[in-house]
């Protein structure tokens, strides 16, 4: 059994496809991952590549389907080898009012989604 819990922001649980690139090495290439879980403060990354923890990494997801994906960056916090190659822990850093605003409305819109039958 865990400590308590560290985190501040409540997650959801999700499946979600996410583009992901790490700064500043790779402006261009991106990788493909899944985020297992997602809260207003940060996610949790799956990849088939080793990332390291206190990496600089690039995100574009879209967990509500609208027109244009966002686009946040993080800071790898966390790293363990999974079946799938790596499952990493990242905290959201640069994050403007507006950009919280909306993680907090898509947090909210996820829980909601989660608690449906």
């Amino acid at each position: 059994m865990g400590g308590p819990e560290r985190r501040k922001d409540p997650r959801a649980n999700v499946w979600l496809p996410v583009r992901y690139r790490l700064l500043p090495e790779s402006r261009v290439l991106w990788d493909n991952g899944t985020v297992t879980d997602f809260s207003a403060g940060g996610l949790r990354l799956l990849c088939d590549r080793r990332i390291e923890p206190e990496s600089q990494v690039e995100f574009e997801l879209n967990p509500t389907k609208r027109e244009r994906a966002y686009v946040l960056r993080g800071t790898v916090m966390w790293v363990k080898p999974s079946a799938a190659g790596c499952e990493c822990g990242v905290m959201f850093i640069d994050v403007s009012p507006d950009q919280q605003f909306e993680l907090d409305e898509i947090v909210q819109f996820l829980l909601r989604k989660q608690a449906q039958p």
